[in-house]
């Protein structure tokens, strides 16, 4: 059984309209992947000042470890701002528990997985009360 002309014309038109979905949702991926980035270089900022670490660089590394935290959390850079915000009131991160022998300050723990991060966020009142982070409210976050 050959199909007809009419039903491959259909087929040619629901195929096109499948490849355009795909194309125009990877082009939103890839718009939503350059976002995270550029948050992830506010956070960064943020991290480098709050934590005084201001000859840190923004590495590849660095940068995956934030992005994966802000996919976590649907793009909320706020959240890794109260994180960062929560470090500062942990003493065994900031070095003044006894048991601590340093700092755990860095980008690799304050980021380290998303239980961290809601861990360190919740030790903040303005986050417990629902608010948003003030940077956020500064730079109207989405």
């Amino acid at each position: 059984m050959t199909a007809s002309p009419r039903s491959l014309a259909l087929v040619r038109t629901k195929a096109v309209g499948f490849l355009e979905a795909i194309k125009n949702g990877t082009a939103e991926r890839l718009k939503q992947e350059a976002r995270y980035r550029v948050y992830a270089e506010i956070v960064f900022a943020y991290w480098q000042v709050k934590l005084n670490h201001p000859i840190s660089i923004l590495d590849t590394k660095r940068e995956k470890r934030i992005v994966s935290r802000l996919r976590e959390s649907r793009g909320d850079w706020g959240l890794l701002c109260f994180a960062i915000d929560g470090a500062l009131r942990d003493d065994y991160l900031m070095g003044r528990d006894d048991r601590a022998q340093r700092k755990y300050d860095g980008n690799e723990t304050v980021f380290r997985d998303r239980a961290q991060v809601e861990r360190l966020a919740e030790l903040c009142p303005r986050f417990q009360a629902g608010q948003q982070h003030s940077l956020c409210i500064k730079y109207g976050a989405p």
